[in-house]
């Protein structure tokens, strides 16, 4: 493994705020201090449209990072915005990766799925240049937005998209993909071979470590203590579940229970507006926070909700529950029973599973008579991802395949 050298390409990456880019930031921050050389191609901050610039190129933590610039493209509010940022991202990162790739000769390139197509680029890298390629899939697409129905995509372009897609799939040495229903998804519908595909689930993007804090989450939105606090935290966009959560604290208005919504995406406004009209007093939003104040949320919630449209296990997984395991915290899966990840929730016993907000609403009035149960869930959480999902178990994973690969060219 000595003297090896890693080409990374994704469009987020440390200091965004994206989860994708935090998670790589971290494997790759763990393949460097294990003594490989790994520069990563990314953009600028521009998940969020308040977000920082960050140097055109530094040494961070050990990783080498390239940014290429996207204007004004940033944040994820309208699609429009998204779609000129992920056009300027592929075009200034690939002459960007091939001036790293000539002057680092990369035994290997590894590249995820933002933008959805940039494993085109990884893999015309590395068919040109007769090295393996890792290509690490988090999404499925076209698909979820067929699924979804939240555009219409010309015939032409899914046809474009999905060949694009059986391109890159032909390079890919290996996909990595976090569950066992996207694995099905590729091997039924995109007649793939099942020992091309890894599943490798997620690890926490903060692991939440108990700590004090000074002052209250509670006292400064000014929810009295006794109060439950249940929360939503990562993208509000149009694959989760939001509105039946918004049903629920219709319903539960005059209860003790405050619920608390925590990013950003294009159904947020939509959702503001929503309890604005029906004066739902105890419904509360925050912008993304800093890391500290995002554990600290975590922590003083009774139960963070994981929320996914029926269906789209198959082309996603939200990684965001591995946080809230790794924090101790009870889960409350809003999503299909026969789920992956609800079935490994209510199976380990550590939350519940509901699919609309009637049973959400019965949940939460049911917990109000046993509010200990938050905790004895929580506990359980807490023992699932330090046995099973703990970060140094899945870097390991991580590291097994990416040796193999290192080992094929050396």
């Amino acid at each position: 493994m000595n003297n090896r050298t890693i080409l990374v390409i994704n469009q987020y990456y440390r200091p965004d705020v994206a989860s994708s880019g935090q998670l790589l930031a971290e494997l790759c921050e763990f393949l460097s201090s294990g003594g490989i050389t790994v520069h990563v191609v990314t953009g600028q901050p521009s998940y969020t449209t308040d977000a920082h610039p960050a140097p055109k190129e530094e040494l961070l933590n050990g990783v080498i990072v390239h940014r290429v610039s996207l204007g004004k493209s940033i944040g994820k509010n309208n699609m429009a915005t998204r779609f000129a940022g992920y056009c300027k991202f592929l075009w200034r990162s690939w002459i960007l990766s091939r001036k790293v790739a000539r002057t680092t000769n990369p035994n290997l390139v590894i590249t995820l799925s933002n933008p959805p197509i940039v494993g085109l680029l990884g893999g015309i890298l590395a068919k040109t240049r007769k090295i393996p390629f890792i290509y690490i899939l988090y999404d499925i697409h076209p698909d979820i937005l067929i699924a979804t129905k939240w555009m219409n995509i010309p015939r032409i372009l899914i046809r474009a998209w999905n060949y694009t897609n059986s391109f890159i799939f032909k390079c890919a040495t290996t996909i990595i993909v976090p569950s066992s229903a996207m694995k099905a998804t590729l091997i039924d519908q995109k007649s793939l071979t099942e020992d091309k595909i890894k599943v490798i689930a997620n690890w926490a993007r903060p692991e939440v470590k108990d700590q004090g804090f000074s002052t209250s989450i509670k006292t400064k939105l000014g929810i009295p203590q006794d109060h439950i606090m249940v929360l939503y935290a990562g993208n509000i966009g149009i694959m989760q579940q939001l509105d039946p959560i918004l049903d629920a604290a219709v319903k539960l208005s005059k209860m003790p229970i405050h619920f608390l919504f925590l990013g950003e995406g294009e159904k947020k406004s939509e959702l503001i507006q929503r309890v604005t009209e029906q004066k739902l007093t105890k419904v509360h939003f925050l912008p993304y926070q800093p890391e500290q104040q995002f554990s600290q949320i975590v922590l003083e919630s009774n139960a963070c909700f994981v929320t996914l449209q029926p269906g789209l296990d198959a082309y996603s997984a939200p990684s965001r529950a591995y946080t809230f395991l790794s924090a101790g915290t009870a889960i409350i899966t809003l999503m299909h029973e026969d789920t992956e990840l609800a079935k490994l929730i209510t199976n380990e016993q550590c939350g519940w599973n509901v699919v609309n907000g009637d049973q959400l609403c019965q949940l939460l009035e049911n917990l109000l008579e046993n509010p200990d149960e938050y905790d004895i869930k929580g506990n359980r959480a807490k023992k699932l991802y330090l046995d099973n999902y703990h970060e140094s178990i899945i870097m390991d994973l991580y590291l097994q395949v990416i040796k193999s690969h290192m080992d094929i060219v050396g």
